[in-house]
């Protein structure tokens, strides 16, 4: 576009220059015309003037009274007759000579409005070009921050259980065998698995220090019966000092342990939005196709999931651009659509035994509904599919279960 640019740029210089030349040559014609024209007028007024003389033997000019010659004014009207045959053909020569030049100036600014509207347009595309390029080079930048917050957001995590790991074996005596190596989900999971097995073990811990410290008691208790007043309520002062010190070790243990889970909740997040983000972008992949095998046309050039709400947009052939799927014209190709996006939702989840379609062809005219009962029994698009309709033709495949109303009651024929 830039070299066709440059082109139009030099083409229209030498455009200028001939403009120049033929307007030049115009004007030139246009004078020569008008001299041609004055002579032409003044011959013919002669020639008027002539006519309108006296005529006959002894016939005299009534302006000056000198006899008029008739063979003289013969010869006169002859001649300029034929010089004013001489100027209407040289005038009928310039006249399409004019007509040629205005003809060649007219088409010369024709291309040259045509040219501007092609410069135009090429600037257009190219402002455009500019600005796509700038968003690719935001999305790109986006991308790259977006993935290096999640890179970060699992070292926390792997810092943080390595932590709390240490934490755990020096207040409790207990070992973290949690995984901290591999994919981030395997490594999440190894973390809950190992928190449930710290909290058995610790309660086993504290039952167990508890009936130490019952049986101490019951010692001490004894030994109290022996003891005076005194030593007695010195014995119940050590017990109430060891016990805060006790409680305040646990507190400074759970308050370092509630920050490190606060970390590792944050970090979960970011990798959630990220998460969310890819799951879009596949249920967005897995709907159009799928809605591409179920529509007898393919109406679509692109569809996409926004990530924070799910809404749907489609780019329409006829249309160039994103639209809300609900509100683009027309119905039958909603309900394909609809149908695409709850079957994309299931391949999705991956973990649902059978799909339940109630009345999946309503609205659709017999064409339409048969083609999409075929395709709705390829194996491909779910494993198992539930289909409640009154549409069903003759012949469809799979299996048929048909219900009745008899009565008040509602039976299987067979």
């Amino acid at each position: 576009m830039e070299k066709e640019l440059s082109a139009l740029d030099a083409e229209k210089t030498k455009r200028a220059k001939a403009v120049e030349k033929s307007t030049a040559e115009l004007a030139t014609v246009v004078a020569e015309e008008r001299k041609l024209h004055e002579q032409r007028g003044d011959l013919a007024g002669r020639i008027e003037r002539r006519k309108g003389l006296p005529k006959g033997k002894g016939a005299k000019c009534e302006v000056c009274g000198a006899a008029i010659d008739a063979a003289t004014m013969k010869k006169e009207l002859a001649q300029w007759t034929g010089e004013i045959e001489e100027l209407d053909k040289t005038l009928a020569e310039l006249l399409a000579k004019h007509s040629s030049l205005q003809s060649t100036l007219d088409t010369a600014t024709a291309e040259e409005r045509k040219r501007f509207e092609r410069a135009d347009e090429l600037k257009d595309q190219l402002e455009l070009l500019k600005s796509l390029e700038e968003k690719i080079g935001k999305r790109q930048a986006e991308s790259d921050t977006a993935a290096t917050a999640v890179k970060n957001a699992f070292a926390a995590v792997q810092s943080g259980a390595a932590g709390v790991s240490k934490v755990v074996a020096v207040a409790a005596g207990v070992e973290a065998k949690w995984k901290l190596d591999g994919d981030p989900a395997g490594v999440l999971a190894s973390i809950r698995e190992t928190i449930q097995d710290l909290k058995q073990a610790m309660a086993e811990t504290v039952g167990r220090r508890l009936a130490e410290r019952q049986s101490l008691a019951d010692l001490l208790q004894r030994f109290e019966v022996q003891k005076q007043s005194l030593a007695k309520r010195q014995n119940d002062l050590e017990r109430e000092q060891a016990t805060a010190k006790a409680d305040a070790s646990s507190q400074q243990v759970k308050a370092a342990r509630a920050e490190r889970f606060r970390r590792i909740s944050a970090g979960f997040k970011e990798y959630q939005v990220q998460i969310r983000s890819e799951a879009s972008v596949k249920l967005a992949a897995d709907t159009i196709a799928l809605h591409r095998r179920l529509s007898p046309t393919d109406e679509f050039t692109a569809l996409v999931i926004d990530p924070a709400h799910y809404s749907v947009q489609v780019v329409p052939k006829d249309m160039d651009e994103e639209v809300p799927a609900a509100l683009y014209e027309g119905g039958g190709h909603r309900l394909l659509l609809g149908l695409a996006y709850r079957l994309a939702v299931a391949r999705l989840v991956d973990s649902c035994p059978f799909l339940m379609l109630d009345e999946p062809t309503d609205g659709l005219d017999t064409g339409h509904r048969e083609a999409l009962l075929d395709r709705l029994g390829d194996k491909e698009l779910a494993r198992q599919v539930l289909l409640v309709t009154h549409h069903a033709p003759p012949g469809a495949p799979g299996h048929h279960i048909r219900m009745a109303r008899v009565d008040n009651e509602t039976v299987v024929q067979p």
